[in-house]
């Protein structure tokens, strides 16, 4: 009688997971095509340009080559990925550039997440996730801008490290990273994903340590920092939103808000403002479609999310496209009324912003 009870709850618990699972992610949207301004193809991308950073002078540093290796699951153990410069202060109808990579002699080079900070003095240090067949590991170089070149400078690496999706620097030598996903095999990710577990983290390195800092997350993506450094900003995928947390004085994080946005959520940058703009997957069965046949394409998104004393406010969406511009979009990247929008695996789009 009380197998039979228990047998019960467990189905009934079940088949509710189910439905609300079907209910977030599986229902189809439709997509009404809209941009802020006119948009154009910038020349030079064509494999991704999956996350970005902006400094404050308008140098856009970009990765690409991410979702290439993901499609060709991990057998091509000589990936080789870029990383991209862009001047978002200049002509948009300059040329991209790839950057020479000094010191660097890897056999494989996959960039996901990518962060740079700038020092007092103007120095720039970029960090980059890369993921190696053995384990994920975050490149350092610094930015040699009359070379237009990147200098390795080291490879941190540790057992918190499990998947790392994008990292957020607060110095030269420390940041902020988030694991994606607890399990590194196929099945255990997929599992995650459906059954929405919250086994992710963000980690915290202070140069010398490596310290959990924020857990109990469903998907960790993206990670960002407030101008003003006081607070941090994740992007939760799975469950659809962006969480705040406040920094304290010993660079752990407490929890501040959380923000629904109502799509998967990918990276997240944040403009001289202070607001944030995020690349967004607005069908969930059409990103994971795309990311096992490229050739189905996928809508794209942009958020803008308005922010005031750290606590987000409002929010518009800026850009929508059905995937016939662009597929798969995964950042977004504002400075000087245009936005640069990123793909997983295509290429890379900047728009005039003159009206939302």
């Amino acid at each position: 009688m009380y197998l039979k009870i228990v047998l019960i709850s467990i189905s009934a618990l079940l088949l509710q997971h189910i439905c609300g699972f079907i209910y977030q992610f599986c229902f189809k949207l439709t997509i009404y095509n809209h941009s802020p301004g006119p948009c154009k193809y910038i020349a030079g991308v064509e494999n991704g340009s999956e996350d970005m950073h902006t400094l404050p002078n308008g140098l856009t540093f970009i990765t690409s080559g991410f979702l290439v290796d993901y499609l060709s699951q991990g057998k091509n153990t000589n990936s080789m990925g870029r990383i991209l410069l862009y001047d978002m202060s200049k002509d948009s109808n300059q040329e991209i550039i790839e950057l020479e990579l000094e010191n660097f002699h890897p056999q494989r080079f996959v960039p996901h997440g990518i962060s740079a900070w700038q020092d007092d003095n103007g120095k720039v240090t970029v960090f980059v996730v890369n993921h190696l067949v053995k384990g994920d590991q975050i490149e350092s170089f610094e930015y040699l801008p009359e070379k237009k070149a990147l200098r390795h400078v080291t490879s941190f690496k540790d057992g918190s490290m499990r998947n790392v999706n994008d990292v957020v620097a607060t110095s030269n030598r420390t940041f902020y990273f988030t694991n994606w996903s607890h399990y590194r095999n196929f099945i255990g990710k997929l599992l995650e994903m459906l059954l929405l577990l919250p086994w992710t983290h963000v980690y915290y390195h202070d140069g010398e340590v490596y310290r959990l800092v924020a857990e109990d997350l469903v998907m960790a993506n993206g990670i960002a920092m407030s101008n003003d450094e006081k607070f941090i900003y994740v992007a939760c995928s799975m469950t659809k939103d962006i969480k705040v947390f406040k920094r304290d004085m010993d660079n752990r994080l407490v929890f501040h808000q959380e923000f629904m946005l109502d799509t998967l959520v990918d990276n997240i940058s944040v403009d001289p403002e202070g607001n944030i703009w995020a690349g967004c997957h607005p069908r969930f069965l059409s990103i994971l479609s795309y990311m096992e046949n490229f050739t189905l394409g996928s809508p794209s998104q942009v958020l803008k999310l308005e922010v005031e004393n750290g606590l987000i406010k409002s929010m518009k969406e800026v850009f929508s496209n059905d995937g016939f511009m662009l597929s798969g979009s995964t950042s977004a990247s504002f400075y000087r009324n245009q936005t640069l929008i990123g793909s997983m695996l295509e290429k890379l789009v900047i728009c005039d912003v003159l009206y939302m």
